[in-house]
């Protein structure tokens, strides 16, 4: 996979990651709102299972991890590439600098 596209797909893993963590947190926290209300009211409630959202969180967070351990491995494989065209240029300069010159300009 190239660079691009690993860093894509890490972004779309951190971002959809952390969307379904929030996503399933405030759909937990407005079921137990709704609860505490209509007990508050004198309706009869049904208590929200609060291990219905515990999967989606889990799979955000595992998501949004392995989007980050992406990100830092993209950006990892991109300063060795940095650093491997830097070499190459300072070789480069190095073998120019080391050849000899005409002192005289030619006519």
């Amino acid at each position: 996979m190239s660079m691009r596209g690993r860093a894509t797909l890490a972004a779309l893993l951190l971002a959809v990651g952390l969307l379904t963590v929030v996503g399933a947190s405030s759909m937990k926290s407005t079921a137990i709102i709704k609860h505490e209300r209509a007990v508050s009211r004198g309706e009869p409630s049904v208590p929200p299972e609060s291990s219905s959202y515990t999967p989606f969180m889990v799979l955000g967070w595992l998501g949004a991890a392995a989007g980050g351990v992406l990100v830092v491995l993209t950006i990892r494989d991109m300063t060795r590439q940095i650093g491997d065209i830097q070499s190459k240029v300072e070789a480069q300069m190095r073998m120019e600098a080391a050849v000899k010159r005409d002192v005289k300009p030619k006519p």
